[in-house]
């Protein structure tokens, strides 16, 4: 490929460029770096991927701070020009704003970014930075993307037998039989609005042909789902090591120490991401997923354990 992001972050010799694929670790993706065209930010990379067992987002990195929450206007060949709204999270390790795909809004652009020639991205807010970005390369690197990158689907009555019809797919697949332990559901309001929402453990189920099939070195497959208008709106699918769900509408999770490297070394430690916890604060406004702060080295899990502990 023409530019590696290794890590995700923008590199400090980033030119615009074509499009081109790329794996790290267990993240899928595909990324361009595009050219100002008005604005004083300099350059702007935007990528499209997931990481294992998660949903397509679409990212941004510049060699400037942005906004935590931003809305992006994204125009393939000036037409039909759609707005999302990009919000901090955490992405292949770095904290980027960042949108979740979605199944009922985003089919029609992801096709128009594999055929079209030019795309724009207008930066709102305080940024009020244009972007022009090659579409030249997008179909070759966003077709093996689109194939283990899911887009978030619609809401869903019964979200249970949802994930359980998926599971049981999936263990199918490699002639198994599954069983489903009762830790699998876990129904606690998670954003603090009053309404009872539900979590699953994928972890909790267990193929005969796949003792691990849900679950990798980052911990196993969690599922959130918010209530809302009688309906349940997925709005995370992550592997993690362990979800609190403490009473101030926000949640944490441990997730593997290697996604704390950055913060490992800004710290001075000696082995960078080798500490022995690795924990996120998030919340779940509006039904998307924000980065509220990440936590790294012993105290992290001590956190976590008195987060647990809370009734």
């Amino acid at each position: 490929m023409l530019l590696t992001l290794s890590t995700l972050a923008l590199p400090e010799n980033a030119n615009a460029q074509e499009w081109a694929y790329e794996t790290y670790r267990d993240r899928d993706y595909a990324t361009s770096c595009g050219d100002a065209l008005s604005g004083d930010m300099g350059l702007l990379c935007f990528t499209v991927g997931c990481e294992a067992g998660g949903w397509m987002t679409f990212s941004l990195n510049a060699a400037t701070a942005l906004p935590d929450r931003i809305d992006v206007t994204l125009s393939v060949d000036e037409t039909k020009p759609e707005t999302r709204a990009f919000a901090r999270r955490s992405v292949g390790g770095e904290d980027i704003p960042a949108y979740g795909a979605r199944e009922a809004e985003d089919v029609e652009l992801i096709a128009a970014l594999k055929s079209g020639s030019t795309l724009v991205l207008t930066l709102g807010g305080t940024v009020e930075a244009e972007h022009r970005f090659s579409l030249s390369g997008s179909s070759a690197a966003l077709d093996p993307v689109a194939e283990v990158c899911a887009l978030r689907p619609a809401p869903v009555a019964d979200p249970r037998t949802v994930e359980l019809v998926r599971a049981r797919g999936a263990c199918a697949d490699l002639q198994g039989s599954m069983s489903v332990e009762p830790e699998f559901a876990l129904r606690e309001d998670f954003n603090g609005d009053g309404a009872e929402d539900v979590a699953f453990d994928l972890g909790a189920v267990t193929c005969s042909t796949a003792e691990d099939l849900f679950c990798g070195a980052g911990g196993c497959t969690h599922v959130i789902y918010l209530a809302r208008e009688g309906l349940f709106d997925e709005v995370l699918r992550r592997r993690m090591l362990r979800l609190v769900n403490p009473p101030d509408a926000e949640i944490a999770v441990e997730v593997e120490a290697q996604a704390c490297a950055e913060l490992d070394a800004e710290a001075g430690e000696a082995e960078v991401g080798t500490n022995e916890a690795c924990v996120e604060r998030l919340t779940l406004d509006a039904g998307e997923v924000a980065l509220v702060a990440r936590l790294s080295g012993p105290a992290a899990r001590d956190w976590m354990e008195d987060l647990a502990a809370q009734p």
